[in-house]
């Protein structure tokens, strides 16, 4: 009679590695911001998601409170990656311009961020 595990007995197979291992990868981020009148700029660079989040939230904090700006442009060529909660922040930012009555634009839309922004429209 077989029992349970004998398949595996007496074979060399390596033990997968711990699963924090496999998830570990290095990511970036990063936010640049200029002003020119009343328009803001912003480029989002390298990976938007939820590692991102709270500083997407600040820097649309402090931009769409600001009462010099009337306008937000994001500037997505820079991303290489976005995730449901990159989404979330970004449409996070445009509610809140419109609720302050600013407007906010994504430009430089492209890849794999255009797919998931397709996607998700």
């Amino acid at each position: 009679m077989v029992e349970p595990g004998d398949c595996w007995k007496d074979r060399d197979i390596p033990t997968p590695p711990a699963a924090e291992e496999r998830r570990t990868r290095v990511t970036f981020f990063g936010i640049t911001t200029s002003i020119d009148g009343s328009t803001a700029r912003v480029a989002l660079i390298g990976e938007i998601d939820l590692a991102a989040v709270p500083a997407i939230q600040d820097c649309a904090r402090t931009l769409l409170t600001d009462d010099l700006i009337r306008d937000v442009e994001v500037d997505l060529s820079a991303a290489t990656f976005i995730d449901s909660s990159g989404v979330g922040a970004l449409i996070g930012g445009r509610k809140l311009a419109a609720r302050q009555g600013k407007t906010c634009t994504l430009t430089g839309i492209h890849g794999r961020v255009a797919h998931v922004l397709d996607t998700m429209a």
